[in-house]
C-alpha cells in the first residue's frame, strides 16, 4: 500500500478513537510500522495528550533530523579519474568529502554533522 494512502487511512482511524485506545496502541509500539507510529504520534499530539516516554523519543529523534541542514555541494564531475583526484586532494588536506555516484553524473559533496550525501538522477 503506498505510504501515503496509509497515512491517510491511519489518520482517519486513529482521529476516530478515544483517548484511553490512543494510549494502548502506544503501549504496544514495537507492534507498529513506521508510518503507524508517525501518524500515532501525530494524534496524540494534536490532541495535546501527554506523549508515551517511548513516543517522546521517536518525536525527538525526526526533530532532530528534519534539522540537519543538506550537505554542501563541492562539484559536479563527468568522468570517474578526475572526481577521484578531487576527493584524494580534499582526503589529503583532512577535508571530509562523499562521493556520491548516480547515473550520468558523480557529484562530490561535504557532509554536514554526519548526514549521508545522495545523488539523485
Amino acid at each position: 500500500m503506498d505510504s501515503d494512502k496509509e497515512r491517510e487511512r491511519l489518520r482517519a482511524l486513529y482521529g476516530g478513537m478515544e483517548d484511553g485506545e490512543l494510549n494502548k496502541i502506544a503501549s504496544d509500539l514495537h507492534t507498529l510500522t513506521d508510518v503507524a507510529r508517525e501518524t500515532l504520534r501525530a494524534e496524540i499530539s494534536r490532541r495535546g495528550l501527554e506523549l508515551p516516554p517511548q513516543l517522546a523519543a521517536l518525536a525527538l529523534r525526526a526533530k532532530e533530523q528534519s534539522e540537519l541542514p543538506e550537505p554542501e555541494l563541492l562539484r559536479r564531475y563527468r568522468d570517474l579519474p578526475q572526481a577521484m583526484i578531487a576527493r584524494s586532494i580534499l582526503d589529503s588536506a583532512g577535508i571530509e568529502c562523499l562521493l556520491a555516484v548516480g547515473p550520468h553524473r558523480l557529484v562530490l559533496f561535504k557532509p554536514c554533522r554526519g548526514h549521508q550525501a545522495a545523488c539523485s538522477p
